[in-house]
């Protein structure tokens, strides 16, 4: 087995249990028991402390991956891939669940109000999630792929990262 293959396996198993702990975070809406016993209070951990890393971290892998071994050369190449691996499935999904609440609104045993097939109400749906709200994270994460030669730029220093990191912090 080579390094790289090695890497990868090391990524994709991080990967793995990052999803898990996601699905983890997700069921912790069945933590009904007082936390007076190990089991209760050691499922709380993993369903709400441990697991409020796992989207950080997949994110934190994501620019690991996109600046490794990066330069500006590269950057058409990996916007690309970009595009293809998250602006196409996010724009593709965003499309069907505005277009499921649209048809959903137009039911009147729903009990909704009727949504509107307007530029303003399609273009949030499309374009910022609005209906579809757990993909906050592709929207973030496409957002810091397309500013990351000025990120890259800003943080291969430590004169402009250091102030960069405080204002950060201060935000």
């Amino acid at each position: 087995m080579t390094q790289e293959q090695k890497f990868r396996n090391k990524v994709n198993n991080l990967s793995l249990l990052l999803a898990v702990l996601v699905v983890f975070f997700h069921s912790n809406a069945y933590l009904h028991e007082s936390h007076d016993n190990f089991a209760c209070r050691f499922q709380y951990f993993i369903c709400n402390d441990l697991s409020q890393g796992a989207v950080p971290t997949f994110f934190a892998i994501s620019g690991f991956l996109f600046y490794r071994n990066f330069d500006f050369s590269q950057l058409k190449r990996k916007w690309s891939s970009r595009i293809r691996s998250l602006v196409i499935p996010y724009l593709f999904w965003n499309i069907v669940y505005t277009m499921y609440m649209f048809l959903v609104s137009k039911m009147p045993f729903v009990g909704t109000d009727a949504f509107p097939l307007d530029i303003p109400h399609l273009a949030r749906g499309i374009f910022y999630h609005e209906y579809n709200g757990p993909f906050w994270y592709m929207f973030q994460l496409i957002l810091l792929t397309f500013l990351c030669p000025v990120l890259y730029t800003i943080m291969k220093r430590k004169a402009t990262a250091i102030p960069f990191l405080v204002l950060l912090y201060a935000l």
